[in-house]
């Protein structure tokens, strides 16, 4: 698994700007597949005007295990 492996080799303090395109899996899935190793601290999620595009963009902190 990705967040596994990038939780592995980053610093304690490390942070993650995590991009998303929303089409076939849900952010919020995603986001609660990764938990266990990063902590959403903010970013945006698919408003009215992002829809068409489906993306969307989160900064992730590392989670002390």
């Amino acid at each position: 698994e990705t967040a596994k492996e990038a939780h592995r080799v980053c610093r304690p303090d490390a942070l993650m700007a995590f991009k998303w395109n929303d089409h076939h899996i849900k952010l919020t899935k995603v986001i609660e597949l990764i938990s266990p190793y990063w902590e959403p601290l903010f970013g945006h999620g698919i408003s009215h005007q992002q829809r068409a595009t489906g993306t969307a963009w989160v900064m992730l902190r590392k989670r002390a295990l």
